[in-house]
């Protein structure tokens, strides 16, 4: 039970910050876009953007991980279930009700 909570919380942490990430990259698209930004400003938020997108990248694919490890029990849990229904359902044909 523990597990899991820590990792509702991990999957909760990793969506916020997909999100904030989402927003500054954003931002920075806006920002490099203006006609009016210098140079030495533009090129330090592409650098800026190019960071934030690696580390969205990597994020999104920690969350796809985490989603993943969620579902293990719940498979079990259905394969238990299908187990104890098949052995039922044998029991009844050969033995009666």
């Amino acid at each position: 039970m523990a597990q899991r909570n820590e990792n509702e919380c991990a999957v909760k942490a990793a969506e916020e910050t997909i999100s904030d990430l989402l927003h500054r990259t954003n931002a920075l698209e806006k920002r490099i876009s203006s006609p009016h930004l210098p140079e030495e400003e533009r090129v330090q938020a592409e650098e800026d953007l190019k960071y934030i997108k690696r580390v969205l990248e990597k994020n999104q694919e920690l969350l796809a991980k985490m989603r993943k490890e969620d579902r293990k029990p719940m498979l079990v849990i259905s394969i238990l279930v299908f187990l104890c229904f098949f052995f039922y359902s044998l029991y009844v044909l050969f033995y009666g009700a």
